[in-house]
């Protein structure tokens, strides 16, 4: 009797022992990820192996490759072999009519861009291969939640004005938002925006000043530095308030000491009346008279 109990709890620790190596095993079977390209979806699409597969074939030959509308498969396209199955598996594969190669085998059944090594199944002749949405579906879900990333660009039909902070933009809204370089800078002019020149090197930063900048000469300034007689220059240039000769110069309007000796080429003609005081100058009528 005891040798049949010790027989008994043999068996159930090594069935245990087992069934842990089994689920241990597919737990830590490796994962693929199998990128981001987006499968052809084809509607109504059924078919069979025309020959059986080992799980670790990466290739396949259907009994057809011509769907509903009579047109030959093409393209990167995913199916499922065995549906309703223990065998059944989602593979991936280029196709071209009733041959599909290249093939992902074990596609994930929860995220469609995972390929899992305990997922790959033998298949025999006969068995039957839809196409499905699914791995593409999933493949798109993982797009769209940023876990993956888009396979190709993505553009608008036409440009679109965009007014919110999160919008996404196109090239040509971005080209306007950025610095053009140099050289692509037009010249400025009257009618265009655009680059300008100093004349000289500037001693710092050089600045731009505007038209009514306290430092740039009004209309009636520009006009007086025209001068009054001759055209100015380094030979005819314009006093300055220290200036010896301005300060020694006779001023017709008010009172004014006169020092030195003053030659008079012609007589002076004064028109002042009879003179009343010793020292004021008398003139000729004045004289005569007496």
């Amino acid at each position: 009797m005891k040798n049949i109990f010790k027989t008994i709890i043999k068996f159930i620790i090594t069935i245990g022992i087992l069934i842990s190596i089994i689920f241990g095993f597919l737990t830590l079977q490796p994962k693929k990820s199998l990128g981001t390209t987006i499968p052809v979806i084809v509607a109504f699409f059924q078919s069979s192996l025309n020959a059986s597969i080992s799980s670790s074939a990466t290739s396949m030959t259907m009994v057809s490759g011509i769907d509903k509308e009579k047109n030959a498969l093409s393209g990167y396209i995913c199916f499922i072999i065995d549906e309703g199955t223990i065998n059944s598996e989602f593979v991936c594969g280029n196709t071209s009519g009733a041959l599909v190669d290249s093939m992902i085998r074990g596609i994930d059944s929860v995220n469609g861009s995972l390929e899992v090594s305990s997922l790959k199944k033998t298949h025999r002749r006969g068995a039957s291969v839809k196409i499905t949405n699914y791995p593409a579906i999933g493949i798109i879900s993982s797009v769209i939640n940023g876990t993956a990333t888009f396979p190709n660009k993505l553009s608008y039909t036409t440009h679109p004005t965009f007014l919110s902070n999160t919008d996404i933009i196109d090239k040509k809204k971005a080209d306007s938002l950025i610095m053009p370089s140099f050289s692509s800078i037009p010249d400025a002019s009257t009618s265009v925006l655009g680059k300008l020149k100093t004349s000289v090197t500037p001693i710092s930063t050089p600045i731009v000043v505007g038209d009514n900048d306290a430092r740039i000469p009004i209309t009636g300034e520009k006009q007086a530095l025209a001068g009054t007689n001759g055209t100015p220059s380094s030979s005819n240039k314009y006093v300055t308030q220290n200036d010896t000769n301005l300060s020694n110069n006779m001023i017709i309007t008010t009172n004014q000491n006169i020092d030195g000796i003053k030659t008079f080429s012609s007589i002076p003609i004064s028109s002042a009346g009879v003179p009343t005081t010793d020292n004021q100058l008398a003139t000729k009528g004045y004289v005569d008279s007496k």
